[in-house]
């Protein structure tokens, strides 16, 4: 007789996570809601990720092990191509789930069948669990498309979507290595998907000084990545007036945080063109970053 399939497939992919791991999937294996699967992709890990991931024996644990790593996209299209629940959760290996996250969660997609992907409230926390940052705005589907005109508020750790629609787009778009989350969420929009935040708060972000995302080679990557999201946020149907202007003064400002790292990586140039289209976008509002990027440039060059 077939085994039924979970209510949820909850992806991880994790290299080299050994000193935040477990207290992710404990944070899993804990939910309220018990009926899932976490789909958990060790990316290649060289420290003593392996050994922890053995430690565990609950069954809903499906692990699949990378030799080779991939980049954090093709990781998780891996797990998207193995998880079997018709609605799909993601939570990093150095973030928190609160305990009724996925319940919480899962009720109001099953409450809302129009809608398709659901973030929620999230807190970041630093070391010795200060925190330093909280977000519990809800956000309804169209408040939250315009949102994205200008913000990206929807925390990747915090999010759940069907499976049927994440397949309709092709998962996540392979172009971006960095910003996959950012590009996942406009191709749903940009495919008549709706988003919708949850006002509550129910996941934990953790921020330390080992996230890959922050390393200085990822500089050009993310600032490059992002400029071209908003700008493609910027034509999304429907946004309202205010978005659109919000928009513009976005794109300025990364089309400037561009224009520094490729400064900062010898490519002086093009930074300058860059520098010169930010300006002429939005002159006003990418006054105060020409002034912070000024300084730190004079100090380069002294």
């Amino acid at each position: 007789m077939p085994v039924a399939a979970p209510r949820v497939s909850v992806i991880m992919s994790v290299r080299n996570g050994a000193d935040y791991l477990a207290e992710a999937l404990d944070s899993l294996l804990a939910q309220t809601l018990r009926d899932i699967e976490i789909v958990l992709i060790d990316n290649g890990s060289t420290d003593a990720t392996p050994q922890i991931i053995a430690g565990y024996r609950d069954p809903r644990i499906r692990l699949l092990h990378n030799q080779v790593s991939l980049t954090l996209t093709d990781a998780l299209n891996q797990g998207l191509a193995a998880a079997s629940a018709e609605v799909i959760a993601r939570l990093d290996a150095d973030d928190i789930a609160l305990p009724d996250r996925l319940e919480r969660q899962l009720a109001y997609l099953d409450a809302n069948p129009d809608l398709t992907a659901l973030g929620t409230g999230w807190e970041e926390f630093g070391a010795g669990g200060v925190l330093s940052a909280m977000d519990t705005s809800p956000l309804a589907p169209e408040g939250a498309k315009n949102r994205f005109a200008w913000d990206q508020p929807l925390v990747h750790s915090s999010l759940m979507a069907r499976q049927d629609a994440l397949r309709a787009v092709g998962g996540y778009p392979t172009a971006y290595v960095y910003a996959q989350d950012f590009a996942l969420y406009l191709a749903l929009l940009e495919a008549g998907f709706q988003i919708g935040i949850l006002g509550e708060l129910l996941v934990r972000i953790r921020a330390h000084a080992g996230q890959a995302s922050l390393s200085p080679a990822w500089a050009l990557p993310r600032t490059e990545e992002t400029l071209r999201l908003f700008l493609r946020a910027g034509r999304l149907d429907g946004l309202s007036a205010v978005a659109k202007r919000a928009n513009r003064r976005k794109c300025a400002q990364c089309r400037l945080s561009y224009a520094w790292a490729l400064w900062r990586t010898g490519r002086q140039l093009a930074g300058i063109g860059q520098g010169m289209r930010a300006l002429s976008g939005d002159f006003y509002t990418t006054m105060g970053g020409v002034g912070r990027h000024l300084a730190f440039l004079l100090s380069d060059l002294r």
